[in-house]
């Protein structure tokens, strides 16, 4: 049974046989059970009976030798080394494995992170592991699976500069005042830069000028609305029952484009009295306003006006020009 002695024997021992060794304390030895046996730390072997300095003699019988055998050179006898094999130059403990300060599993001599806590979990290298790779650890990364190239904050989340819940990386506009709603691209849902009504979100012509007027698009009216099928029974202002398919899709029309405001123009031909044909037109241009009302057109978007014959599109001397005159526009203001 091989068994350590203490350190002031070797020194006895070592000091009165005037073995060519360094100090003591650089030295380990070991005994059998008689102290007949002592190893330096540089693998030499004396051999002492009854472990008296002045019958020491070098070498060792080859049972003792193998008992004393270092094959990885680790300073821990074969017999009792635990991790056989350990690379030149590693520090080991007293079992002769691998020194592990902070018990991550991971060497000291190759621990690149030494003093990790207890319970983290490691990667090769000794470092807390980061699975997604945004230099926030996997144990502190509250958002974990981050893609790759995204900006983090301290708490491994896609940064948000300005607090609108839509990353940096989005964010088709940055530093959007606080408190704003946005869309998914971080942008003020209801800014609208050039202010024809419709916010950039929704507006498919961007940069229209100032006072132009805009379908629900956000893009330029090109026209009028003419009622050429709304008519009316001769001589009122009853709308026939045969046009209210008509101004139902006209008042779906406005409807889907809540920002736009019109005039209801009523205008007739210049047959009979001038006074009466302004009445009239005015009377059928309010039947028409009110029809859309009913239909869901906000009243303060809509105005009536009669024109009488002052504004004809045709002749006044044919059936037909006549028949063109006896209109109900909805023109844009």
């Amino acid at each position: 049974m091989i068994n350590k002695n203490t350190l002031a024997s070797l020194v006895l021992l070592t000091t009165a046989i005037n073995l060519p060794l360094q100090a003591a304390t650089e030295q380990t030895y070991w005994g059998d059970s008689a102290n007949n046996v002592v190893r330096t730390g540089y693998g030499e072997c004396w051999k002492a009976t009854s472990g008296m300095a002045s019958t020491a003699m070098q070498g060792c019988d080859a049972s003792m030798k193998k008992e004393m055998a270092d094959a990885d050179k680790d300073g821990v006898a074969d017999a009792m080394d635990k991790c056989p094999g350990t690379m030149a130059g590693t520090p080991v403990d007293a079992k002769g494995c691998a020194i592990d300060s902070d018990m991550d599993g991971i060497a000291d001599s190759s621990d690149k992170c030494p003093g990790t806590a207890t319970g983290i979990k490691v990667d090769a290298n000794g470092c807390p592991q980061d699975s997604d790779r945004d230099g926030v650890a996997d144990s502190n990364d509250k958002c974990p699976g981050t893609a790759a190239g995204i900006s983090v904050d301290a708490s491994g989340c896609a940064k948000d500069s300005d607090r609108d819940g839509v990353a940096d990386s989005s964010d088709k506009c940055p530093a959007t005042p606080a408190g704003t709603k946005v869309d998914a691209q971080g942008c003020d849902v209801n800014k609208d830069d050039d202010k024809d009504g419709i916010a950039n979100i929704n507006d498919a012509c961007p940069g229209t000028a100032s006072g132009t007027v805009v379908d629900k698009r956000g893009c330029k009216l090109t026209a009028d609305i003419r009622l050429d099928n709304v008519q009316f029974n001769t001589g009122t202002e009853v709308i026939n029952a045969n046009s209210r398919n008509t101004l139902d899709n006209v008042a779906k029309t406005l409807n889907d484009n809540p920002h736009l405001k019109f005039e209801v123009a009523g205008h007739t031909d210049s047959s009979g009295n001038y006074e009466a044909n302004v009445r009239l037109s005015k009377s059928r241009a309010d039947s028409v306003r009110q029809y859309l009302i009913n239909s869901g057109v906000a009243a303060n978007r809509l105005t009536a006006r009669g024109y009488g014959p002052d504004k004809p599109v045709a002749s006044n001397d044919t059936g037909t020009g006549r028949s063109a005159n006896r209109r109900v526009e909805l023109n844009l203001k």
